[in-house]
């Protein structure tokens, strides 16, 4: 009986040490936002006063260049439970639409995502003159 104990806890203990491993690694920004997954997309790289938008769809070409640009950064889950901006003037609002209707919205400045979670760039800092003209882009359309 004793024996079964020991490898029961044992193994609660390896499970526990896996799952904090796996929740805390290092990922891919495009995996933690699901972009691949996006059917419509909001973003707001720049200040406005226009609080009302509607999420749109855009083409193969332009979503393709958002997936490789988030998948080019590295983010880390972090524990903290609040956030203060830092870096106001590089900071954007990304509003996604996922295929099965869920919505997502994420705040993402130089080094940091924030949704639910408060996420830390790796390979900061992320390239807010790339976010700034793909804005225009779409728009633009």
């Amino acid at each position: 009986m004793k024996k079964y104990v020991i490898v029961s806890l044992f193994l609660l203990i390896i499970t526990v040490i896996s799952f904090t491993f796996y929740k805390y690694r290092e990922q891919s920004l495009g995996d933690v936002l699901n972009i691949s997954n996006v059917d419509k997309f909001h973003l707001i790289a720049e200040n406005t006063d226009n609080i009302e938008f509607e999420l749109t769809k855009i083409d193969e070409e332009t979503m393709n260049k958002l997936v490789r640009f988030f998948n080019h950064y590295q983010v880390k889950l972090t524990n903290k439970h609040g956030w203060v901006s830092t870096y106001e003037n590089e900071r954007f609002e990304l509003y996604l639409e996922y295929k099965d209707g869920e919505l997502g919205r994420y705040t993402i400045e130089r080094d940091v995502v924030v949704s639910t979670h408060v996420y830390d760039v790796v390979n900061a800092p992320l390239d807010y003159q790339w976010i700034v003209a793909i804005e225009k882009e779409i728009n633009s359309k």
